[in-house]
């Protein structure tokens, strides 16, 4: 038989069609990330074929792709824990069926690359929507905070009840409300709250 229809490789086939999938669906790859997912997934099933492996957790991989779509189009971010778990259990059937420890590994880590995956996509496409990203750092923009120190343009900032390092202007005296305008890496970047001058 020829090495491309390891179980190995073949799920890896299907993996990386799923992560293409996504990317497809969410970015402007202009067919490019879909091609090379039908691409694989023609060879992950005639990898399937070749070795008489069973269809059934392919089929539920299939699934777990369509529940993180919905989670990536939609504003139901729980779907994203459902479609984990159906790919989870479709890899673990598929490793238990092809009977190599080696499939159990690679499947570990695909459950988990493909969760994390989705989360920068989601971010992708809230950019691409206009509309404010619900996740990761990004998502702190435009919220308020209260500045617990400060000096020389850099301090500490209390939101949502968490402290943040914090860059902004020169002086902002203590319980100032601030804004958050971006990050650089793990610090937020802020300006003086203007709606709070405008209160009468």
């Amino acid at each position: 038989m020829s090495t491309w229809t390891e179980p190995v490789l073949v799920y890896l086939a299907a993996t990386f069609a799923v992560a293409l999938t996504l990317i497809e669906i969410v970015l402007p790859t202009f067919g490019i990330a879909g091609l090379s997912a039908v691409a694989l997934s023609v060879l992950a099933g005639w990898g399937l074929d070749e070795r008489g492996l069973s269809w059934l957790p392919f089929a539920f991989i299939a699934l777990a792709l369509c529940f993180w779509a919905i989670d990536l189009l939609t504003p139901m971010k729980w779907w994203r824990w459902v479609a984990t778990a159906v790919f989870a259990l479709a890899s673990a059937a598929f490793a238990a069926d092809a009977g190599t420890a080696s499939c159990w590994v690679v499947a570990a880590f695909a459950t988990v690359g493909l969760a994390a995956l989705v989360f920068p996509l989601d971010t992708a496409v809230a950019r691409l929507n206009g509309r404010p990203p619900t996740l990761g750092l990004d998502a702190l923009t435009g919220q308020v905070g209260v500045v617990e120190r400060w000096d020389a343009g850099m301090g500490t900032v209390v939101l949502n009840g968490s402290r943040w390092s914090a860059t902004g202007p020169q002086f902002v005296p203590v319980a100032q409300r601030v804004v958050v305008t971006g990050h650089d890496r793990l610090t937020l970047t802020v300006e003086l709250d203007h709606r709070e001058n405008m209160k009468v």
